[in-house]
């Protein structure tokens, strides 16, 4: 008996380990000369560094690439304004040698008649505004058109030009001089006249410095610039563009040594204000005269300047920005990580901290894993307890009763054993106990001795300690099976024990019985213990808005929390395999077989499906389950939670259908820029014509682009744009005048084809139009009535504007983006007094794109030597002007016929009625509409239909599947080869799928 004691107390002190959960510590690991791990902000900052400075530097570079290339351009303007400049005096001092070299063959000067001649000089030199001189070998004057015929005329002014005639007789231009008749600077053409193999006479054709520099300021100049003209000795002759200088003066000094050894040049130096200049000059190989531009070099420079400063700034702030962000994130997603970590041990002890939510859903994942995790374990741990409770017990009970029938009967042994409670009774009194029992009740054993213990005083009346049945029971078998009572102590409490009782034999006549007695209040505690745990359980499953399931080892369900309610199913229709029946057709045969998987391999199951909920709906729910297994490793249930995760996916599709509409977008701008590349090339006359056309109008596309984004691409102003466009030209003098709602809001699209249409009317302005002089005058104005913007553009005081010849881009871009249709039209007006044009269109909400699930295939172009190009008719369907301009270019050159281009769904539906048709170039998005319809109703008339478009595959109807698909911008050759193969009648289901990447 002591060793079976000591035995029972050694186990007992190795089971109390297991009444807690054992805490979870981390260790730090060993100190080590590895690097410390970098936090989540510091590495989203390096990478947010290292994309963006690379970029930078490359942006930097072509920044002081732009500079130079634009001072060069400057520079190179400016000397061939000089020279044009030089050549416009040259042509009037030519005119003026011309006219002497006619005058010098007249008939009255060969016969001497000067009288006559006067009148023909006189009428001769009135064009010029000057005067007409004839002088003789003497140097003396015998006619002067500005003196009354027959006054004496003075001697001839700058002999040394007469003396010149006369020894070369060759003509000849002065340099400045001093005229006394009339009096003020002047400048002349000699021309000799010859009579009898040597010249006779010289005629001389005077004009006034002024009028040189009534030339020089005719010639168009920009704000700052001054033109100068110097003879050959360097004296000053006419200025235009600044104060007047001295006539006569000496010229600056910046340019002299240049123009001494070179006819042209370009050189930087002081003006004569003192300021830094740019000099240009340029020698007249007629005259020998000098002509010089000065511009301050500011002039030229800080245009350059504000757009370098502009870009260096947008550099700076872009990096701040992206800086900003990565410690933004980083942050968000550190501190979930970091609250997780730091509340790991209480999960798995399954210690529910207060309802947090997490920003980060994947974190809020492994919360839930380690919540149920814990719950798991606590619920493992506490079957282990149970189960180690009740082999002791039987054990225990086992070796009573070995001992009770080896042991004597009364044996002291058993009665003063500390491991049960042993109890003797005679009748109705206790007359033997041991300690535990009397510990049992709060007595001692002076109590017991005294004269025993009566058993109403242990049992209450209504339930004895045994009851009548249990006595008949013990004289007639001997022995009582062990049953439950309560039994009350000394103090009045309760104890519950369980007994059991056999007869003992005695002489006496009277009923004498043994019984042990074990306390139950342990085992009663956890009862309820366990009974608290399962209702929590309960609350826990009617609290939460998931379905909680069971199952038993095979997997048939046994109870659902809120699946009657989700589907409508009573528990007997999802009992077993019955749940499976709501599952959605497609998604019951998987499930199936991972749940048979999970089975027979004893592991955890998650599987996603849909649930048709009572409503008929289906919705995406996520299901995760874990076997609960036997100490021998065997399942004895299988416990599990479905969460409804349809949200989730619908944003997954909408972020697929998001990236789907930003690569559409990327790739239409993509391709406008190739067709305005393309379209630009085909009408410029040079290089330069071509590159200045194409910057302006890609940045005119750019502009309206940064205004988009500065709005969010909610819109862009009328009034933004159109200042946007004309700045340069806008001034305080009235040259343009703008009326119209300032609020007025166009929408994106309609705002990037406004911006390109009001550029190509802006540079003809500055080229042919009302902006190419002073006195022009602009005049814009826009109204909305009845959801219909009219919006005018009137030319006044400009060239004259004579027939148009040809269309050029911007009356092409026009004519498709204002086409008939659609509500929109484009009237232009070419009158003397200037262009004036009436654009109108219809104002609309913005446009969504519906949200499409399919695929589209599209033909791969072919390799080697191209077939010619079948003949046929091509329907064109885009609403982007300048892509539908170059795809017209390209079948057009290809000898295609074409119908169209349209924009619209109304113009494409008519034109599909064409019965001459053999193939389609349709753009699926449509402004408002998409071209579906179009599509549908060629395809059922036989046409093949090729898909232009930048959205991908995945948003195209599953219809359409085995239709062409080529991605924006198209490749011309790719383009081509797909023609030949669709008019060629080639399937297109069996080419290759092909995604173009950009041009």
């Amino acid at each position: 008996m002591a060793r079976f004691s000591s035995q029972h107390r050694e186990q007992v002190s190795e089971a109390q380990p297991l009444l807690q959960l054992p805490r979870t510590t981390r260790h730090d690991p060993q100190p080590s000369m590895q690097r410390s791990p970098l936090p989540m902000r510091v590495i989203l900052l390096r990478l947010v560094v290292g994309v963006l400075a690379p970029l930078l530097l490359v942006v930097a570079a072509y920044g002081a690439w732009n500079v130079q290339l634009h001072r060069s351009i400057a520079d190179r303007n400016l000397q061939e304004t000089v020279r044009s400049v030089s050549q416009r005096v040259d042509r009037e001092m030519e005119l003026a040698k011309t006219a002497l070299s006619v005058l010098a063959l007249s008939s009255r000067l060969r016969e001497n008649d000067l009288a006559g001649f006067y009148a023909q000089a006189a009428a001769v030199a009135e064009p010029f505004n000057g005067w007409i001189v004839v002088g003789d070998q003497k140097l003396q004057q015998l006619v002067n058109t500005r003196l009354p015929y027959g006054e004496a005329p003075p001697k001839m002014s700058a002999p040394e030009l007469s003396s010149r005639a006369f020894a070369t007789g060759q003509p000849a231009f002065s340099g400045l001089f001093h005229s006394s008749v009339p009096e003020g600077p002047a400048v002349a053409v000699s021309f000799p006249v010859w009579r009898d193999g040597h010249v006779f006479y010289e005629l001389r054709l005077t004009l006034l410095a002024e009028r040189l520099g009534r030339l020089l300021a005719a010639q168009e100049r920009a704000a700052g610039w001054t033109f100068m003209l110097t003879d050959a000795e360097g004296r000053e002759i006419a200025r235009a563009g600044s104060a007047s200088g001295d006539i006569g003066r000496p010229s600056i000094d910046a340019w002299q040594q240049s123009s001494e050894t070179d006819d042209s040049g370009l050189i930087e130096g002081a003006g004569d204000s003192g300021r830094q200049s740019v000099i240009a000059h340029s020698r007249s190989p007629l005259t020998g005269w000098v002509t010089v531009a000065i511009v301050p070099l500011h002039t030229l420079n800080d245009p350059v300047n504000r757009a370098t400063l502009i870009l260096a700034a947008g550099g700076v702030v872009s990096l701040l920005l992206a800086i900003m962000a990565a410690l933004t994130i980083g942050r968000s997603i550190s501190g979930p990580l970091q609250r997780l970590a730091s509340g790991a041990d209480a999960l798995v002890r399954g210690e529910v901290p207060s309802a947090m939510r997490e920003s980060v859903a994947e974190v809020a994942d492994v919360r839930r894993a380690l919540q149920e995790a814990g719950t798991v374990y606590r619920r493992q741990v506490e079957t282990r307890l149970s189960l180690e409770r009740e082999r002791r017990a039987r054990e225990l009970a086992e070796y009573s009763r070995a001992e009770m029938e080896k042991r004597e009967r009364k044996s002291r042994r058993l009665i003063d054993s500390n491991l049960i409670g042993i109890v003797i009774a005679e009748g109705e009194r206790i007359v033997e106990a041991n300690g535990v029992f009397l510990g049992m009740l709060g007595y001692d054993l002076a109590e017991l001795q005294a004269g025993g213990i009566p058993l109403r005083r242990i049992a209450r009346p209504e339930d004895p300690l045994l009851d009548g049945a249990a006595m008949r029971n013990l004289r007639d078998h001997g022995e009582i099976a062990p049953v439950e009572r309560d039994l009350l102590r000394k103090d009045g409490g309760r104890v519950p024990v369980l007994i059991g009782a056999a007869r003992i034999v005695a002489e006496t006549t009277e009923l004498s019985w043994v019984c042990f007695v074990i306390d139950l209040t342990p085992q009663k505690h956890a009862a309820a213990s366990l009974k608290r745990s399962e209702e929590r359980y309960r609350g826990l499953a009617e609290a939460i808005s998931s379905v909680v399931w069971t199952a038993d080892a095979g997997g048939a369900i046994l109870h659902m929390h809120h699946w009657s309610q989700l589907t409508g199913q009573t528990a007997a229709q999802y009992a077993g395999k019955g749940w499976i029946s709501v599952l959605h057709p497609d998604d019951r045969g998987p499930t199936s077989v991972k749940w048979k998987h999970a089975i027979s391999n004893r592991l955890p199951i998650e599987i996603e499906y849909r649930v048709r909920n009572h409503n008929g709906r289906y919705r995406w729910y996520h299901a995760r389950g874990v076997p609960v297994l036997n100490t021998d490793g065997s399942i004895r249930e299988w416990i599990g939670v479905c969460f409804d995760i349809d949200d989730r996916k619908a944003a997954a599709v909408r972020q697929l259908l998001l990236m789907s509409e930003l690569d559409h977008r990327v790739r239409n701008i993509l391709a406008t820029v190739h067709s305005m590349v393309s379209l630009t090339g085909s009408g410029a006359a040079s290089k330069e014509e071509y590159a200045a056309l194409l910057q302006g109008r890609i940045s005119a596309m750019a502009r309206t682009h940064g205004l988009l984004s500065r709005q969010g691409w909610s819109g862009a102003t009328l009034i933004q744009i159109v200042t946007d466009e004309l700045g340069r030209f806008i001034d305080t003098s009235g040259t343009i005048a703008i009326e119209g709602d300032p609020e007025f809001t166009l929408r994106p699209k309609d705002a990037l084809d406004f911006a390109l249409v009001i550029h190509e009317l802006a540079t003809n302005a500055a080229r042919h139009g009302a902006l190419s002089r002073e006195g022009g005058r602009l005049r814009i104005s826009w109204h909305v009535l009845h959801d219909t913007l009219t919006f005018n553009w009137a030319e006044t005081g400009g060239p004259a504007v004579g027939r148009v010849s040809h269309r050029g881009f911007g009356a092409r871009l026009m004519s498709n983006v204002f086409g008939p249709g659609a509500g929109r039209s484009a009237t232009c007006n070419y009158i003397a007094a200037g262009l004036s044009c009436t654009l109108t269109m219809p104002v609309h909400g913005p446009f969504s794109l519906r949200e499409k699930d399919g695929a589209a295939q599209a033909m791969q172009a072919p390799a080697g030597s191209a077939p010619a190009m079948p003949d046929g008719r091509v329907l064109i369907v885009e609403d982007e002007p300048l892509i539908a301009m170059e795809l017209h270019r390209l079948l057009s050159q290809a000898g295609l016929e074409v119908s169209g281009p349209v924009g619209s769904l109304q113009q494409a539906l008519e034109l599909a009625e064409d019965q001459t048709l053999t193939g389609a170039i349709i753009d699926i998005n449509l402004g408002f509409d998409t071209s579906y319809p179009v599509a549908d109703r060629l395809l059922a008339s036989g046409v093949p239909v090729i898909f232009v478009t930048g959205y991908a595959a995945e948003v195209i109807p599953e219809r359409f599947a085995a239709q062409t698909l080529l991605r924006k911008p198209i490749d011309p050759q790719v383009l081509m080869a797909t023609l030949r193969r669709e008019l060629g009648g080639t399937s297109p289901a069996s080419q290759e799928v092909r995604q173009q990447s950009a041009c």
